[in-house]
């Protein structure tokens, strides 16, 4: 049987019998503990929070799940142009926290915060609030940071980076919180 070793741009892939062999990134990877299947799950799900909350305005959000219990608003110099403003915009809900941006100068706004407080709704693979932090590891595999009980696996190769943090209390997922637009 012959062996056929094949170099691409940024994964070295051993081809041998039936199956693949994926190596670690030579460039170095944020996290070597991931398998090439955990990569894709995150991918996933981080897809699957961006398709949640794609083009969700505060009226949307509103007309979707009702007047929030709380509206907490704050406004900030633009970090690029001190002429402007940023607007921040945190609608609670008794299952859900909505984090949205919006630029002055600009009529569109998006989210670039979103969290999940039930178990009643669940991300791709059953990753929802009450799964154990032992199978949420074995999913997504380990985390990039762990701090203060939040497990954070992060995506920051991209013009959008994400991230996913999910909090964790007595072994046990209690909220998911799903970040994007990050600096």
């Amino acid at each position: 049987m012959k062996k056929m070793i094949l170099i691409l741009p940024a994964v070295l892939i051993s081809l041998c019998g039936n199956g693949v062999i994926f190596a670690a990134d030579p460039a170095g990877d944020s996290n070597s503990n991931y398998t090439v299947e955990q990569r894709k799950r995150f991918s996933n799900v981080i897809e699957q929070g961006q398709a949640f909350t794609a083009n969700l305005s505060l009226a949307e959000i509103e007309n979707q799940f009702g007047q929030p219990l709380r509206i907490h608003s704050t406004v900030h110099e633009n970090r690029y142009d001190s002429q402007n403003r940023d607007y921040i915009t945190v609608l609670f809900y008794q299952h859900y926290v909505f984090r949205l941006y919006r630029v002055e100068q600009s009529k569109n706004e998006f989210v670039t915060h979103f969290s999940l407080l039930t178990n009643q709704r669940e991300a791709l693979w059953g990753i929802k609030p009450g799964i154990s932090e032992k199978e949420l590891r074995m999913i997504l595999g380990e985390p990039v940071f762990v701090e203060n009980g939040m497990l954070t696996w992060e995506d920051s190769a991209t013009d959008a980076p994400a991230a996913l943090i999910c909090h964790i209390k007595n072994g046990f997922v209690s909220r998911i919180d799903f970040s994007f637009y990050y600096e």
